[in-house]
């Protein structure tokens, strides 16, 4: 129940033992839940940040504060991260439509066309090779073959010898497709950061912020890419960027909203709610037909609703939409 609202599942329960038992000290928390010490008084200062309780941590006294008010005040910190959350979405989208503008008015000497995915790949390993600071990418599709991964891995670790800054953001479903763990976990070991999104909207690559490579083409990326060398297009690429790691979900984590809901989930509700059907939305967020349906059912006992437009209506009605 706490999670949802910041805290983890220890210091949840601590906090619950602790307004079940206001009399109780360090020493009869720790017993009780069968916690080291030093792991609970960790978890008290944690909770007297948040503005839960007082905790001194020499006399060991603990007072806990209303928790009507500290509750509450909490789960409304949370209401307005997702308030900025979605600010964040509506600049990403300004951001896309000013990035597609950018394409469209591209001077001659400004870009690079590759006209097959064979030249892409090739300039992208030319890319690997030169980079000297930094490169970030976003990897719509879902889970890269095995072959692709196995190729990347050595200049991935070229580049972060080299003290390159990696970024990927990978999009949700990549997380069950056990090749894309493996080498990310890889990844993460040697120094990369790693996050996912539900939905990504066109591949990117930004290399040491000077030059972006984006598709020709959306909706059909084999037909090849475009490489852009001018600052304000690769600005705009940044900004995309940036936007959309600050909304992404770190690989080891799985977050959950103030409504409990996963941002998968989240995305889902979304696109179906605009009309998409469920193999309209497994494409959209790379994931099987039964993933969207194990996803929906999931929704429904959350909403504890039995059809789908009984759901609608109450995630409506619980303004999740």
């Amino acid at each position: 129940m706490f999670e949802v609202i910041g805290l983890t599942v220890t210091s949840g329960v601590i906090y619950q033992t602790i307004c079940e038992r206001p009399d109780w000290g360090v020493a009869q928390l720790a017993e009780h839940l069968g916690l080291p010490e030093t792991r609970v008084r960790a978890d008290l200062d944690r909770l007297a940040e948040l503005h839960l309780l007082t905790f001194d941590p020499q006399a060991g006294s603990i007072e806990v504060v209303d928790p009507g008010i500290g509750l509450r005040s909490l789960l409304l910190r949370r209401e307005t991260d997702l308030i900025n959350r979605q600010r964040e979405l509506d600049g990403a989208r300004a951001a896309i439509n000013n990035l597609a503008s950018e394409l469209s008015h591209k001077e001659t000497g400004d870009s690079e066309h590759l006209d097959s995915l064979v030249a892409v790949r090739a300039r992208l390993r030319e890319l690997a090779a030169s980079v000297r600071e930094s490169c970030w990418s976003m990897l719509p599709g879902g889970p890269q073959s095995a072959d692709a991964l196995g190729a990347s891995r050595p200049l991935d670790k070229d580049a972060l010898d080299r003290g390159v800054s990696l970024r990927t953001i990978y999009q949700s479903s990549c997380r069950n497709d056990a090749a894309t763990r493996a080498y990310v976990e890889w990844l993460t070991s040697h120094g990369g950061e790693n996050r996912t999104l539900p939905t990504l909207p066109l591949p990117l690559v930004i290399v040491d912020e000077k030059l972006a490579l984006v598709p020709i083409d959306v909706d059909e990326s084999q037909r090849g890419a475009t490489v852009l060398n001018s600052p304000g297009a690769v600005a705009v690429a940044r900004v995309l960027f940036e936007l959309l790691w600050e909304m992404a979900t770190p690989w080891g984590e799985h977050r959950h909203d103030a409504d409990g809901l996963t941002v998968q989930e989240r995305e889902l509700l979304r696109l179906l709610s605009n009309g998409m059907t469920d193999e309209a939305a497994g494409r959209a967020l790379s994931i099987s037909l039964r993933s969207v349906r194990r996803l929906a059912a999931g929704l429904m006992v959350k909403l504890n609703a039995r059809s789908r437009f009984e759901a609608g209506v109450r995630a409506a009605q619980n303004e999740w939409l």
